[in-house]
């Protein structure tokens, strides 16, 4: 995308870019209005259900620029011309999986845990509080941690400005919309639900009712209307995919849906099973050979996650099995988390509420390397690596995390911070 076109040119990189945040002003007729609010004055929806739809007409609308400036290069060519456009016509906007071999460490990630264990749209889809039980991190507070960890103290740690970084905003949120694609396989039946605009947008008021029909503005999808989530929901109808779902008939929805479960225990599943491996033996085989527990909600029980009621058909799992990505789990297993409560404009910029498991280090340098970092909301490998116990029982882990669980508030720059309105539970 050419960056020395005008800044008043509608798809100039100065006018995309700016989409998502600064300089808060309105893009391509969609507002004619200041923003609604003074906390959040972009276009995107953070903090509410719409968080993964929304960025869904972005990316695309980054693609398609991409797209056509790329075949207007290859046009210019004079030899080897038709293969130019050949390859012009064939790029697309790559995506980042920073969930496998993932840097930053799967701490700040936790994928497996999320796209396996979260079913229900409030949970996956954003990070504020009250999602109905969830024990995972949110879609958009996995993202969340990708630009802090990637950007520091930069642009891309800053929500502001953080669209004008291509060669990191936009191979990330093609990543963020891939997982949007790899839950929605293993959830078919569920999308956007009813729930509230929280901060609002630049076109949004604050604490208002949005809904899978909600205008996704600034996006046009013809010459009077939005897109709304309600179009969004089958890329294959907007015109692309991605490799996960290669020559999978997506027209049989439950072949799909296993064939997406093993494709996400193959990519992401060591993130569980290191928690196994820790273990004593004879837990680790214990919740190996466990039968699965009856839930009689859609939402797990506090503190107890199934890990997989229907194998399909399956033989039983070994760890073997596991290891390798093959077949699913069958058993559960008691879930540790922390819920963390806080105003997220109190320090006036981006920060992370780190966990640990035991003595904290004195350098702040040091806390994002220490080896009792425990993560940020998921605990059971913390626990299952430093604690000794050789159990994830309540009776067991219950003294040893009053004992032993501590956090710290680092801003993006690392320096410390007081939060005044944190709340660990």
């Amino acid at each position: 995308m050419y960056s020395h076109d005008s800044q008043d040119f509608t798809l100039s990189f100065f006018q995309v870019g700016g989409i998502h945040g600064l300089p808060y002003i309105p893009w391509d007729g969609s507002a004619s209005v200041q923003p609604p609010n003074e906390e959040w004055m972009g276009y995107c929806t953070h903090g509410s259900v719409l968080f993964p739809t929304w960025h869904r007409p972005y990316v695309m609308l980054f693609e398609q620029i991409l797209h056509e400036r790329a075949k207007a290069i290859a046009d210019t060519y004079t030899v080897n011309k038709a293969s130019w456009q050949a390859a012009a016509n064939a790029l697309r906007q790559p995506f980042w999986d920073w969930a496998r071999n993932a840097v930053p460490p799967a701490q700040v990630i936790s994928l497996q845990n999320h796209v396996d264990r979260v079913h229900t749209w409030p949970a996956f889809s954003n990070h504020t509080v009250g999602d109905g039980g969830s024990t995972s991190n949110s879609l958009e507070a996995i993202h969340d941690n990708v630009h802090v960890y990637v950007g520091g103290n930069g642009h891309m740690g800053n929500p502001a400005v953080a669209g004008r970084i291509r060669s990191h905003f936009l191979p990330h949120h093609a990543n963020v919309d891939r997982l949007l694609s790899l839950w929605s396989a293993l959830n078919p039946s569920v999308w956007v639900s009813k729930g509230d605009s929280e901060d609002g947008t630049f076109t949004i008021p604050a604490d208002v009712p949005v809904d899978q029909t909600t205008d996704l503005t600034p996006f046009w999808n013809a010459q009077t209307t939005f897109w709304a989530s309600s179009g969004l929901h089958d890329t294959a109808k907007l015109g692309y995919t991605y490799p996960d779902f290669n020559g999978l008939d997506m027209g049989n929805t439950a072949a799909v849906q296993r064939a997406i479960q093993l494709r996400v225990n193959q990519l992401y599943g060591n993130q569980i099973f290191n928690t196994f491996a820790a273990l004593s033996p004879t837990t680790a085989l214990s919740l190996s050979q466990a039968q699965p527990t009856a839930q009689s909600s859609d939402t797990p029980a506090a503190g107890l996650v199934q890990a997989g009621s229907d194998n399909g058909g399956q033989q039983p799992l070994t760890a073997e099995s596991v290891q390798s990505g093959s077949g699913d789990v069958s058993g559960s297993l008691w879930d540790w988390a922390a819920r963390i409560h806080f105003k997220k404009y109190e320090l006036g910029g981006s920060f992370a509420v780190l966990l640990f498991l035991g003595e904290v280090p004195e350098d702040p340098e040091s806390w994002l390397v220490a080896p009792n970092l425990a993560g940020f909301v998921h605990l059971n490998n913390g626990i299952a690596q430093h604690s000794g116990l050789g159990s994830l029982e309540p009776d067991v882990v219950h003294p040893y995390l009053k004992k032993e669980l501590h956090w710290r508030v680092q801003k993006v720059d690392g320096t410390p911070a007081e939060l005044t309105s944190l709340e660990v539970t």
